[in-house]
């Protein structure tokens, strides 16, 4: 008899592990926000580029960007000889100067007269030059047309990948511009942005190619996908002051600029590798979708990181999969009623209350009541597809969407259970299938260990364990004339004793 029963146990467990081994690791989302680069004016977010750029540097380019040839300038010297813009006013202030002895740096090239005039500023440690001009690279065999900075910048790694001069062109050098570039004799000649904003120059060559989207957004994602990389660096598309700098610091990651506007909904932030945020005006913001099977689990496995994602900026938003009906707290809450010689509930009175808790308690962690939706499934009645299909109509209404739920667990409730795996298996499917990152909470550390993957623990702060007590403690009002019934405190006493005594919570990392 014992035999069998381990026999049992044994087929049972091997099941198990075979079906978890079809399941994808379960992988927090990364956030670019953390890797933004900016100072707090242009001047200083210059200087921050060259030091992640360069730990020495020859050459240095010093730009008062008033003028913009003199930017088309520095873009070509920044390419050719790899080296750092700093940005300036009319005089060069102490940042600089100590950028510049830090990179020990012996030429500075520059066509600011002011700076040239600058006493305070010569020095025998290096010899000014002027900006070379276009025309003078004479190892530049194909040449790319822009008419304004914005499409220098996003460009600029398609111009060193070609190894091509960038040419400012407008209505006004239009003749002038043609003439030089004949002369040069350039094997090819590329052409950014669409005829309105660059001047109908491609009958004048015959060997031209227009990159041109409806507008700057479109021709930035344009010429990444010339580039043939996903790798990229963001920067406003309002304001591109920050970003004049930006072009050796994406030659030392690899990447191109990627214009987005300033929460980056225009974009997908999972369909790049993102290897920073250039400027202060982008910060990206997450529609995070918290995925919760029934009433409780918000506060009792995945907790504080609900409140941290509203307190970041990002859109969060809570569904409740389940109506919670089927609880077994009923047969205890109505006989606290009948003791009190109040009136039983029925099913859609837990079901109200329920809700009424769960509602309190996710206001508790900041989620607006506007942003939480009820399906009202069943209990034990959830399907993947069911879940699937929501999944799949947000997905493809939004960007930069993330999914958190709870994770995959050896020992789940008894009591709807299925429902968690429903859900759990469906926000794994829709992350391979559309690429979007995903995070998944686990009990405790004891489930863990069972299914053999890596966690961390969630620690609060003081001011967080009181937001959480004060979660918590939505489920257990027994207020019956306002319609609390203290339903999850009913249901699960241990787990609301253990965790408000215990707030920390855990993560399946990869």
């Amino acid at each position: 008899m014992k035999f069998k029963n381990c026999s049992k146990l044994f087929i049972l467990t091997v099941g198990i592990l075979l079906s978890m081994s079809s399941i994808s690791n379960a992988k927090m989302y990364s956030n670019p926000n953390e890797n933004r680069i900016y100072g707090k004016d242009r001047y200083e977010t210059s200087v921050i580029l060259s030091n992640k750029s360069f730990t020495f540097s020859d050459n240095v380019i010093l730009l008062n960007n008033d003028n913009l040839s003199d930017t088309i300038d520095a873009f070509n010297a920044s390419l050719q000889y790899n080296a750092p813009i700093l940005l300036t006013n009319d005089k060069v202030e102490k940042l600089q100067k100590d950028e510049i002895n830090r990179l020990s740096s012996k030429t500075i090239l520059t066509n600011s007269e002011s700076i040239s005039k600058d006493k305070n500023f010569q020095t025998e440690k290096f010899k000014l030059k002027k900006l070379p001009k276009y025309y003078e690279y004479d190892n530049k065999k194909s040449a790319l047309l822009v008419s304004n900075d914005v499409d220098a910048i996003i460009s600029s790694t398609y111009a060193r990948q070609n190894n091509m001069v960038i040419i400012l062109i407008n209505n006004n050098n239009k003749m002038e511009t043609i003439k030089k570039i004949k002369e040069k004799n350039y094997e090819k000649i590329a052409i950014i942005g669409g005829k309105d904003s660059v001047p109908d120059v491609d009958n004048y060559f015959s060997n031209v190619k227009r990159i041109a989207g409806k507008d700057r957004y479109e021709t930035s994602k344009l010429l990444l996908n010339e580039s043939k990389s996903k790798s990229v660096l963001l920067t406003s598309g309002e304001n591109i002051s920050d970003s004049i700098s930006s072009s050796s610091y994406a030659a030392k990651m690899d990447s191109s600029i990627l214009l987005c506007n300033r929460d980056a909904s225009n974009i997908n932030v999972s369909d790049y590798e993102v290897k920073g945020i250039i400027g202060g005006l982008v910060k990206v913001v997450h529609n995070v979708y918290y995925l919760i099977p029934h009433q409780d689990d918000e506060v009792l496995y995945i907790g504080i990181d609900i409140n941290r994602d509203v307190r970041d900026g990002h859109n969060v938003n809570a569904i409740l999969f389940t109506d919670g009906s089927r609880t077994s707290a009923i047969k205890a809450i109505n006989k606290k009623l009948s003791e009190q010689g109040l009136s039983e509930i029925t099913s859609e009175d837990i079901v109200k209350a329920r809700n009424k808790e769960i509602t309190l308690a996710l206001n508790h962690l900041g989620v607006e009541s506007k942003k939480i939706e009820f399906l009202g499934y069943i209990n034990k009645g959830l399907l993947k597809t069911d879940v699937s299909n929501v999944l799949d109509k947000i997905v493809k209404n939004q960007n930069n969407v993330v999914f958190k739920t709870l994770a995959v667990e050896l020992l789940n409730h008894k009591d709807g259970s299925s429902d968690h795996l429903a859900i759990t298996y469906a926000t794994e499917d829709a992350e391979k299938k559309y690429n979007i990152p995903a995070s998944y909470y686990i009990k405790s550390e004891w489930d863990s260990v069972i299914t053999k993957k890596n966690y961390k623990a969630i620690h609060l702060n003081d001011s967080e364990k009181e937001i959480m007590i004060k979660a918590l403690n939505a489920y257990t009002i027994w207020n019956p004339a306002n319609g609390f019934y203290a339903v999850g405190q009913n249901s699960v006493p241990a787990s609301f004793q253990n965790k408000i005594s215990h707030p920390v919570y855990y993560i399946e990392v990869d």
